[in-house]
C-alpha cells in the first residue's frame, strides 16, 4: 500500500517527466540556446554558483538536468545525446522540498 507522501512523489516524478518530454518536443520546434554541456555547467557554477541537484531520462534520447544555487536560482537543461545542452527554463526562489523522514519528496 502507497503512502500519502509516496503518492505525491510518484505524481511530482510523473509531473516532471511530463514536462521534460514535452520541453524536448519543443526544443524540435523552436531555437533554443545550445552549448557544449561541460561548458554550459562551468557557465552556471561560475556566473550563478549553480550545481547539480537532479537529473532524469528526457524521452529516448534526452537527458534532464536541474541546478539550483543557495541563493535560489535554477536552471533547467536538456542534454542530447552527442553532449549538447540546451536552455529550458530558468528562475529563481527555488525550494527543495525535503519530507518529514528527511528523505526526498
Amino acid at each position: 500500500m502507497r503512502t500519502p507522501l509516496g503518492r505525491a512523489a510518484l505524481g511530482a516524478t510523473l509531473a516532471l517527466i511530463l514536462f521534460a518530454l514535452t520541453a524536448a518536443a519543443a526544443l524540435a520546434q523552436q531555437t533554443v540556446t545550445c552549448a557544449a554541456q561541460d561548458q554550459v555547467i562551468d557557465q552556471l557554477d561560475d556566473l550563478y554558483g549553480e550545481r547539480l541537484r537532479a537529473t532524469g531520462l528526457a524521452g529516448p534520447t534526452g537527458l534532464m538536468q536541474l541546478f539550483s544555487a543557495e541563493t535560489g536560482t535554477w536552471t533547467i537543461l536538456l542534454v542530447t545525446p552527442e553532449g549538447m545542452a540546451c536552455l529550458l527554463a530558468s528562475g529563481t526562489d527555488f525550494e527543495a522540498v525535503i519530507t518529514p523522514t528527511g528523505e526526498p519528496a
